[in-house]
């Protein structure tokens, strides 16, 4: 792995184990300038000085420089684009424990496709309300026209969330495999 997708991987893992770079300096018998150094991509570390980061961080990296984990990375962010809740959940309960990565990535899959399930259940309970409120009350926007309006949204919404999740774990599981930031927004955080 090149830099500065090394320095990124890093960086964020160690951000997600709430470590200072000191910490991490200290425990790996470094400089903090060392950490600080390899995290912005202005060096690249000593193969012993990389081996030790990567044991205190649980990063797995192969001979080719490349995190081993990048499979399972791209199994994760592709089950977001069908809301496949129990891929992350699997591969967090077997894999997490042993790559801190995993683990991160595992638990935001998690939490966007809860989120966005209980949104679309959420846009079909209340769309599916509304067509029967509009069609048995006596209010002045009764009528097909009501209906027929509640009707379009209930089959329009899901198309738009579903563009959305799609985007979202497309491009997640494209920085995933470059070894960059991961984010989904508009997620509720079931787990940290």
């Amino acid at each position: 792995m090149n830099q500065p997708e090394l320095g990124h991987l890093i960086a964020t893992t160690r951000s997600n184990r709430n470590l200072s770079q000191e910490s991490l300096a200290e425990s790996c018998e470094i400089s903090a300038r060392t950490v600080q150094r390899i995290e912005k991509g202005t060096v690249i570390p000593h193969a012993h000085t990389l081996q030790s980061i990567c044991n205190e961080l649980e990063i797995q990296i192969n001979a080719n420089g490349r995190a081993e984990n990048t499979i399972w990375l791209a199994i994760i962010h592709f089950s977001s684009m069908f809301l496949i809740l129990p891929v992350p959940l699997i591969i967090w309960a077997w894999k997490g424990s042993s790559d801190a990565l995993l683990a991160q990535q595992s638990k935001q899959a998690l939490n966007f496709q809860l989120t966005w399930t209980i949104a679309i259940f959420a846009w079909f309970g209340i769309c599916t309300s509304a067509i029967f409120l509009f069609g048995i009350s006596g209010m002045p926007i009764t009528g097909p026209q009501a209906v027929g309006w509640v009707s379009t949204l209930w089959f329009v919404g899901p198309i738009f969330f579903g563009l959305f999740v799609t985007y979202c774990s497309i491009v997640n599981m494209t920085r995933s495999i470059s070894m960059k930031e991961v984010h989904y927004p508009l997620s509720i955080r079931f787990w940290k």
